[in-house]
């Protein structure tokens, strides 16, 4: 039987760029030709048989932002998504974006198209396994009804944001964490920014580089995260890629 996997897309961008912005300081492009790949990975699922992306257009003009701004802007947005609809095996859902200030702002039929869409493909057994990248707790119902059908559900949420509630009501539900995001920036990117698989320290495994910087004695400061969190240390150039010594270990928050 297939997997399909169900992206809330205004959800995923903004987790996504949430983290860009937090580790790199900078707006990075999402490189959705990875999305399905690193989802099925993450879910531990078998190869995704389609891909179904809901998202909305913006129609609203910014303040500031001249006629001319505002046209380039939607004709941007609009061939964002004619890109994700050439990816094999995808499919754009778009409703519309409601509201008049910006922390107000909601995505109108964006869910619903979501909720009848999932609930179809149960209904006539078009799929086994769904996954599910969403983080509001307004999908909890969706997806009891989903288990009632049968399917095997898995929820994919931010690891900061996700609803407990709507992770504890699936079959199984993973969390998006920095590598996950990482992996799906654009190779270009990642090649200037890559991570090493490990780094070792008299024994100690610290993880993947997720932040670096230099203190005020000028040595190099990296950051690593690992199972238990965060980790800080002294890296030397030229000292075989070696720490010479560990600052400051354990659920650090960066």
């Amino acid at each position: 039987m297939s997997t399909y996997l169900f992206i809330d897309g205004g959800y995923l961008r903004e987790k996504y760029s949430t983290c860009m912005l937090r580790y790199y300081q900078q707006d990075v492009e999402l490189a959705f030709a990875k999305v399905a790949s690193a989802a099925a990975s993450l879910a531990r699922a078998d190869t995704l048989q389609k891909v179904f992306y809901y998202d909305c257009v913006d129609e609203r003009t910014k303040p500031g932002e001249s006629e001319q701004e505002f046209k380039s802007r939607l004709t941007a947005q609009g061939e964002l998504f004619n890109k994700i609809r050439d990816l094999p095996g995808w499919h754009v859902r778009e409703g519309r974006l409601v509201g008049a200030r910006k922390d107000n702002r909601r995505q109108k039929r964006v869910d619903v198209l979501l909720t009848v869409d999932m609930l179809s493909h149960a209904f006539n057994k078009n799929m086994q396994t769904a996954v599910l990248i969403a983080g509001d707790d307004d999908f909890t119902p969706l997806v009891d009804e989903l288990l009632r059908h049968g399917s095997y559900v898995i929820v994919l949420s931010d690891r900061r944001s996700g609803s407990q509630h709507l992770g504890h009501t699936a079959d199984a539900s993973r969390h998006m964490d920095f590598h996950f995001y990482w992996s799906l920036a654009p190779s270009d990117f990642q090649k200037e920014h890559a991570l090493p698989d490990t780094a070792r320290t008299t024994g100690i495994v610290l993880g993947r580089i997720v932040k670096f910087g230099t203190n005020e004695h000028g040595q190099s400061i990296k950051v690593f995260e690992n199972p238990n969190g965060f980790t800080f240390g002294h890296y030397t150039p030229g000292a075989g890629g070696r720490f010479n010594s560990i600052v400051r270990s354990g659920d650090l928050r960066v």
